[in-house]
């Protein structure tokens, strides 16, 4: 009966153990929801990391994401710029280059680390890099 007990008691010690350590492991990045027609989920970040490692999956799709502006400061070796006038964005997990407009008070000389919600369509540069066509972008508090 006692060893019964001891049997129980060290399974249930090893479930909890399991339980504790999987709450410890790091969070994927997640490489986001596609709807029908090439769209993210509502409410979704897609991490930068992922469009970068994964340009293939994310091209042609509409997407939004949020990060840092960088302006033309520092570089984005793993996305492509399409014309000189794109600017960077990074969110911790990546940095991508955008084309397209910037919200007024915005300077791509002097940036001010200025955080920025982007939506629009990945591409692909000639060397197969990704950047985001910006459809809107959008300051954020």
């Amino acid at each position: 009966m006692i060893d019964e007990k001891k049997t129980v008691v060290c399974r249930l010690a090893g479930i909890v153990l399991v339980l504790l350590c999987a709450g410890c492991t790091a969070p994927a990045v997640n490489a986001g929801t596609m709807l029908p027609g090439g769209k993210a989920a509502p409410g979704e970040k897609i991490a930068l990391k992922s469009i970068v490692e994964q340009p293939k999956a994310f091209a042609g799709k509409e997407i939004t994401v949020e990060g840092v502006f960088l302006g033309w400061s520092g570089a984005c070796p793993r996305s492509g710029a399409l014309t000189r006038s794109d600017w960077m964005l990074e969110d911790g997990s990546g940095c991508i280059y955008v084309t397209g407009r910037l919200p007024a008070g915005v300077s791509a000389v002097k940036p001010q680390k200025e955080r920025l919600r982007v939506t629009g369509t990945v591409k692909t540069a000639k060397d197969g890099k990704p950047f985001l066509q910006a459809a809107g972008v959008k300051m954020l508090p």
